[in-house]
């Protein structure tokens, strides 16, 4: 099977975002946030990534190869996104962060229900209410995008650069949708082209510009 990523080119810290095409949650998830995408995974290098999921219930690695065999399998879309103007020791920050900080966490099933309670009721709560700020969830847990923004505001402890440039600094439960959001703002970036391959692009999941 040709590579569907372009390992030379993706760097440590960088998100896999990711949409699910055979997943009732995802696209509840999906109906709920209004995003393109229902997952996010953290680059820990080139061959191997780092995730929070409910099966199994805790954040654990998984083989860039895997994510290659979903897409095969038509299971998923993938588009490689990125914080910019970082050091790559900074990256490596993140990376190494994620693993000690983030993996073999559980899964935060209290956040995603509350979450969801949250979206349900956006339309009749003020953004600026307390409901709206307040954080959702274990803070032992971490939910998918959770577990890469927890890496991202560790590494910021010990790199101002990376605190400096945390696309989730100002969001306290990050979602897939904040992910777009945040491509769209220019904090992070769509590095998709050069890190999936010729034959990868046919995989790619596109974030609409606007929503």
């Amino acid at each position: 099977m040709p590579r569907i990523f372009n390992v030379n080119s993706i760097l440590p810290g960088d998100g896999i975002h990711i949409l699910s095409l055979r997943s009732k949650f995802a696209d509840k998830q999906r109906a709920l946030t209004g995003s393109a995408g229902s997952h996010d995974t953290c680059v820990v290098n080139n061959a191997w990534l780092g995730e929070s999921t409910m099966k199994p219930p805790f954040a654990h690695l998984t083989a860039l190869a895997d994510y290659e065999a979903k897409a095969e399998r038509g299971e998923i879309l993938i588009s490689v996104l990125r914080i910019p103007d970082l050091t790559l020791p900074e990256r490596w920050g993140i990376s190494q962060a994620w693993c000690e900080r983030v993996r073999g966490t559980l899964y935060d099933f209290a956040g995603i229900a509350k979450l969801g309670l949250k979206l349900g009721v956006r339309n009749w709560t003020p953004e600026d209410s307390r409901f709206h700020k307040r954080a959702l969830g274990w803070e032992f847990a971490n939910w998918c995008t959770e577990g890469w923004a927890k890496a991202i505001r560790e590494a910021g402890k010990l790199f101002k650069n990376v605190a400096a440039r945390d696309p989730f600094a100002d969001k306290k439960n990050p979602t897939p949708r904040t992910v777009e959001n945040r491509v769209r703002d220019g904090r992070l970036i769509d590095v998709s082209g050069s890190c999936l391959t010729a034959y990868g692009q046919q995989f790619r999941l596109v974030i609409p510009e606007i929503l």
